[in-house]
């Protein structure tokens, strides 16, 4: 069972170590796959776990932690990192639409007159 969590781990690394490559490479095609991969070889841990009874344990997979963990902190900051641009963009997007004409807000695409009156 140990080695069983030990491969889960090894290979939530590997993910998580492509993940980091992919998104300094800009490579966001397979960033929600690896994701989506990663949330299947922690849904299989907690399982592992769950079905023991308590968490296993042993130095072998202490040292893939410490070893993940690094890696874990640096995923997520680029992971906000990418999302702070999004909703900038989104943002920019929401503004560029909003025409304030004759003291009220209204929708319409950029460069279209809107009049009132008519």
């Amino acid at each position: 069972m140990y080695e069983k969590k030990e491969a889960l781990l090894q290979r939530y690394y590997q993910l998580t170590s492509k993940l980091v490559n992919e998104m300094t490479e800009n490579g966001v095609g397979i960033i929600q796959a690896a994701l989506n991969e990663r949330q299947a070889c922690i849904l299989e841990i907690n399982q592992m776990d769950q079905g023991a009874g308590q968490i296993l344990l042993n130095s072998a997979i202490e040292k893939q932690l410490l070893r993940i963990h690094p890696l874990e902190a640096e995923l997520k900051r680029m992971l906000e990192r990418v999302q702070q641009k999004v909703l900038a963009n989104l943002h920019a997007l929401k503004k560029e639409k909003t025409i304030k004409q004759y003291g009220e807000s209204t929708y319409g695409s950029s460069g279209l007159f809107y009049d009132k009156r008519k």
